[in-house]
């Protein structure tokens, strides 16, 4: 699915004739674990096969590609060089050009309050402006889409999870540009971003919420904690300090939070739902949507129109189309945290028709504070 998306990036740049925000600068995978190096090298495996390059390096190459990297302590590294990110409001709105020349009509600030149920067969959404009739509706509203789903009579299996993210200043001493860095073992994800660091932990035991408790506009939600937020990265400082020997000097300048819909075995969920005809999802896609959105898209598109699900290779994602469920696979990279990305772009009105746009995030400038020591950015001691 992922190599879908990447062939998209090509055909958009091609039509539209300008960049997409793909930035392709390779990406470092450190294993220090047994299990973690066991997992990378049966990754391994599902790149090779998908034609993906993919090559162990050692910790000296590591560091020449990350100057603020120490693997030293790695049993495996792998390094893909066809890998990268991309600006995700950039890239949807690439989508949304393409699909207007195309014909697609688009209703912004337009917000979807139901379905409507006709026959045993949902026929359209019920919005503020009115009604929209529909041959197929498409419930791709990321943690919204639960609610949505409940008025087609199906339970998604998806649960809205906060992410953490922190951006350092503008650090002179690396490159602007240099390879993404997973961090299985420390739960982190590191990255370039306006020449500093865009780090993201994984919280030992992240917060969910109630999907029907959400506001329409999540500005208006209270995700972040200033009193709590920074204990995140401070409680895995441990853990990053082997990789990032410079972590208690790196000025924050950032601190991010967002949602993103998980399923409990991590697979997405894609196809046919619930028990009315004309109704299909895609969701729970674990902070991969935007990564994986071509594959997303036309896997569900040929379940729309009755036929077999394409875009399909390794790591499972439900399909499910008539009714039955079958199996697809989604590619190695995708399973990778990534900057959270909901599946359908989680947006604060979800919209009748057309690409979305990325989820809004709540972004809190820190200042230039120094991260993390064993007292927080204002002073008061860490708990």
């Amino acid at each position: 699915m992922v190599r879908r998306t990447r062939e998209a990036m090509a055909e958009l740049e091609s039509s539209l004739g300008e960049p997409v925000g793909f930035r392709k600068v390779g990406s470092v995978r450190v294993a220090t674990s047994e299990q973690r190096a066991s997992e990378l090298d049966t990754m391994n495996g599902w790149l090779a096969q998908s034609g993906v390059a993919v090559r162990g390096i050692d910790a000296a190459e590591a560091r020449s590609l990350v100057p603020w990297l120490d693997a030293s302590g790695a049993r495996r590294i792998a390094y893909v060089e066809d890998d990268g990110y991309v600006d995700a409001y950039q890239f949807a709105s690439a989508y949304a050009r393409a699909a207007r020349a195309l014909g697609v009509r688009f209703r912004a600030r337009t917000g979807v309050e139901g379905l409507v149920v006709a026959n045993g067969r949902v026929t359209g959404v019920r919005t503020a402006a009115g009604d929209i009739q529909a041959g197929a509706v498409v419930d791709a509203a990321g943690a919204w889409g639960i609610v949505l789903a409940e008025g087609a009579g199906h339970a998604l299996g998806t649960a809205p999870v906060r992410s953490h993210y922190w951006i350092t200043a503008t650090q002179t001493d690396w490159p602007r540009e240099h390879p993404i860095v997973y961090l299985p073992d420390a739960r982190a994800y590191a990255r370039p971003e306006v020449g500093g660091l865009l780090l993201g932990v994984q919280e030992p035991q992240s917060r969910t919420y109630d999907a029907r408790g959400l506001p329409a506009d999540i500005a208006d939600f209270p995700l972040t904690d200033p009193d709590d937020d920074f204990t995140v990265l401070a409680d895995n400082a441990p853990a990053l300090r082997p990789y990032i020997p410079d972590l208690d000097r790196l000025p924050l300048a950032h601190h991010i939070t967002g949602l993103s819909t998980y399923t409990p075995d991590g697979r997405f969920l894609i196809g046919r739902a619930g028990p009315h005809e004309g109704f299909f999802v895609a969701g729970g896609c674990c902070g991969t949507g935007v990564s994986a959105s071509g594959g997303i898209g036309e896997a569900l598109a040929s379940v729309v129109l009755g036929e077999a699900p394409r875009s399909t290779s390794p790591i499972s994602a439900r399909i499910a189309s008539g009714g039955s469920t079958r199996t697809a696979r989604r590619s190695a990279s995708a399973a990778r945290p990534r900057a959270p990305a909901s599946c359908g772009g989680a947006s604060a009105r979800a919209r009748a028709a057309g690409c979305p746009r990325p989820p809004r995030r709540r972004r809190r400038r820190a200042g230039r504070r120094t991260a993390p020591s064993g007292r927080s950015p204002r002073g008061s001691p860490r708990r």
